[in-house]
C-alpha cells in the first residue's frame, strides 16, 4: 500500500521506507512528476488491498516459489519470443496452446489441434510429442525430490552469505527471458574493455 500512496496526488508517506522515499528522507524533495489521480487510486486500490491481504501473504510464509506460473508464463513466451512484434491474435494463440500444454501434456494438446484442423498426426510427431511430455514429467519429478529442494535451499543461503543480491543481475547486458547477465569483453592482454580498444595499442 506504501507504493500506491506514495504515487498518488494525495501523497502519504507516512509507511514509505527512507531507503527508497526521497519525501520522506527529505520533506524539500519535490513531489512525483506525474502523480496518480484519486479516480485512478480509487479503481486500483481495492487490487492492491487484496494483494496485501494478511490471509494472502500466509500462504507465502513456507517460502514455496511460483514454478507452476512461471512455467506457464516461460511456455508462452517460447511459442512467443519477446524478441519480435507479436499480434494479439499470435499471443492469444501461445496462451490457449500453453494452456493446453501445460495441463494435458504436447501429445494430446496437439492432437486435438490436429483433429481439429482436419488433420493426421504421424506416427513420428505423435512419439515426438510423448517423448517431451516423458521428459517434462521426468524433470518435473526431479526438481521436486527433496534432494533437489535441499541443494537449492543451500545454494540460496550459500549465495546469501557471499552478499549475493537479486538486483545484481540488473546490468547494461541483461536481456529479456535471461536470468543471467553476459561480461563485456575486455582485452587479454591489458584487461581494459575491448569496446572503443585500437588494435595495437596494448603491444
Amino acid at each position: 500500500m506504501a507504493a500506491l500512496y506514495h504515487y498518488a496526488e494525495e501523497a502519504k508517506h507516512t509507511d514509505c521506507p527512507k531507503r527508497w522515499c526521497k519525501q520522506k528522507a527529505n520533506n524539500q524533495a519535490p513531489h512525483i512528476k506525474d502523480p496518480l489521480p484519486p479516480a485512478v487510486i480509487e479503481v486500483i486500490e481495492p487490487i492492491f488491498k487484496d494483494l496485501s491481504n494478511v490471509d494472502l501473504l500466509s500462504h507465502c510464509s513456507k517460502c514455496v516459489t511460483q514454478n507452476a506460473n512461471e512455467s506457464l508464463h516461460s511456455t508462452i513466451w517460447r511459442l512467443t519470443p519477446k524478441e519480435g512484434f507479436n499480434s494479439v491474435t499470435e499471443i492469444s494463440l501461445a496462451v490457449e496452446m500453453a494452456r493446453l500444454y501445460f495441463n494435458v501434456g504436447r501429445l494430446t494438446s496437439n492432437l486435438i489441434t490436429f483433429h481439429a484442423a482436419g488433420l493426421r498426426p504421424s506416427q513420428e510427431s505423435s512419439s515426438i510429442f510423448r517423448r517431451s511430455d516423458k521428459r517434462r514429467i521426468y524433470h518435473s519429478n526431479v526438481k521436486e525430490s527433496e534432494a533437489a529442494k535441499a541443494r537449492r535451499t543451500s545454494l540460496k543461503h550459500a549465495r546469501r552469505r557471499l552478499g549475493f543480491r537479486s538486483d545484481d543481475y540488473c546490468s547494461d547486458a541483461y536481456n529479456s527471458g535471461s536470468t543471467k547477465s553476459r561480461a563485456k569483453p575486455i582485452c587479454q592482454k591489458c584487461k581494459k574493455p575491448r569496446k572503443g580498444h585500437k588494435k595495437g595499442s596494448c603491444q
